[in-house]
């Protein structure tokens, strides 16, 4: 089981992610955002991608978005219903040409994450899940499997740290 919406928002995080790859690794243009956050035309490109494709898929559903979010909060706090979208997360690290960085949506309602998937742009991937439906990895040519976590040692834990 699924979300009805969960397949096209998969095809717009890679269509964004295709969106992105023309300026990877190429010399950029980098502004900063009035967080003093960079942001690109990278960052631009796969923006227009997400909310033109979200707002196709149902207009009455609200996007918000990093690189347009200049909605005062009193106008987003009465939303039940929301599209949250990071069009290029990590863009400091692909400026610098590396190759982690990914395209985010999520599903918001009633202040709940009903799915949410993260694309990984260099190389065609995606992981999506929900509540209702677990979690998943798709590969670039649209295979799908159900990603498990291991059982918890009983001696010792792992850490991990980015």
């Amino acid at each position: 089981m699924s979300h009805p919406y969960l397949p096209s928002v998969i095809e717009l995080v890679r269509k964004a992610g295709d969106a992105i790859l023309p300026h990877w690794r190429r010399e950029l243009a980098v502004t900063a955002k009035a967080d003093d956050s960079p942001v690109t035309a990278a960052d631009l490109a796969a923006h227009d991608v997400l909310d033109e494709g979200l707002r196709a898929l149902d207009g009455g559903i609200p996007v918000l978005s990093e690189e347009d979010c200049q909605l005062p909060l009193a106008e987003r706090a009465g939303w039940q219903r929301w599209w949250l979208v990071d069009p290029l997360d990590g863009t400091k690290e692909f400026i610098a040409g590396s190759d982690e960085f990914t395209v985010n949506v999520a599903l918001i309602e009633r202040g709940v994450v009903r799915f949410g998937v993260v694309g990984i742009p260099a190389s065609g991937r995606c992981y999506y899940g929900g509540a209702e439906f677990g979690a998943w990895r798709s590969e670039a040519d649209g295979s799908s499997q159900p990603l498990r976590v291991r059982q918890a040692p009983h001696e010792r834990f792992t850490l991990v740290a980015s």
